[in-house]
């Protein structure tokens, strides 16, 4: 009988500790996972209930027209903006430039250090090639990460996209107007589709129509698949017709599009594979050479023909890896 009491009270304490670690999952962790599974926009207005000021900070100000005015540095600088809002992070360009120059900076004075310089000559003749690898270095590999990130985010919209239009055209077949279809997308879908039609659906509050805001917000994206659906709904915006069977068929085709390009690439995964290898291992036999033997090139670094070879080298590295990349990268 005391043995049955037992049993009973440890019964009771498990079901009731893990009743209270239930209880604790769903309240902290529940409310964290709900909060990511909504998009950024609906974050935002989670905070702050101005919509307006929530659309000026998703839709990230231009750059200043004197900037612009420059010519070429104001034509890269506003690439660079266009880069870092396409990618979907919340970086200010200027510090972006800042951190380049910075990074150019620290690898301009780390080379040096690795050559140990000891005549003028060799200075002279070194810093060309020192400045220039900086140079790749401080703004080439930013630029990569942000170019990385940009691909990532248009390759999760394009994912993205076949379900936000079966959205709209289930929305259109309730008997919806367009303009509440794409506002049940920014309630429905996660990022980055869910804010961009959010920035649309915004656009379209404060004033423009409907073309233009979807010409504005494929601009942004930037994306062809994404472009057929904008011609779609201006099209029938200016002629009529069936809208919804028009989406359903262009959701199809964006599905078996998407199914293609994931085949192809699977069926090139080791070819891809290789070329990364074959890229990343000189330049890592390099850096383990600088940073166990910083004197290695010291005695030829003032021969004429080194900077010559290390021209001739970098040029027949990066012409290599292009060819690689040609090779494993298909359009279709």
């Amino acid at each position: 009988m005391i043995v049955n009491t037992l049993i009973l009270f440890y019964g009771a304490v498990f079901l009731a500790t893990l009743l209270i670690v239930e209880i604790i999952y769903h309240v902290v962790f529940g409310v964290t996972a709900e909060r990511k599974a909504i998009n950024r926009r609906l974050s935002l207005l989670s905070k702050q209930k101005d919509n307006l000021k929530v659309y000026e900070t998703l839709r990230r100000e231009t750059p200043s027209a004197w900037i612009a005015a420059i010519g070429g540095i104001g034509r890269v600088y506003s690439w660079l903006d266009k880069l870092i809002t396409q990618s979907g992070l919340e970086f200010k360009t200027r510090n972006v430039v800042m951190v380049m120059t910075l990074l150019s900076v620290g690898a301009f004075i780390m080379l040096f250090n690795f050559l140990s310089i000891k005549s003028l000559l060799s200075f002279v003749s070194v810093t060309p090639v020192v400045m220039g690898i900086s140079l790749v270095i401080g703004f080439g590999l930013p630029t990569v990460f942000l170019q990385r990130s940009r691909d990532q985010r248009k390759a999760l919209f394009n994912e993205q996209l076949p379900n936000a239009i079966d959205v709209i055209v289930r929305s259109l077949r309730a008997g919806h107007p367009i303009n509440a279809a794409m506002e049940l997308v920014t309630l429905e879908m996660p990022d980055p589709i869910g804010t961009e039609f959010g920035l649309a659906v915004d656009e379209m509050t404060y004033g423009l129509d409907i073309q233009e805001a979807l010409e504005n917000m494929s601009d942004r994206v930037e994306m062809p698949d994404f472009e057929f659906m904008v011609v779609s709904i201006s099209i029938q915006y200016e002629t009529g017709g069936n809208l919804a069977e028009i989406l359903e068929n262009l959701s199809k085709i964006i599905r078996d599009r998407y199914s293609l390009k994931r085949k192809v690439k699977a069926l090139s995964s080791e070819g891809r594979i290789s070329a990364i290898l074959l890229a990343v291992l000189p330049v890592m036999a390099l850096t383990l050479l600088m940073i166990s033997s910083p004197d290695y090139y010291g005695d030829v670094v003032d021969d004429p023909l080194f900077l010559k070879s290390v021209l001739i080298v970098l040029g027949m590295f990066l012409t290599g890896n292009y060819i690689m990349y040609r090779l494993v990268n298909f359009r279709y």
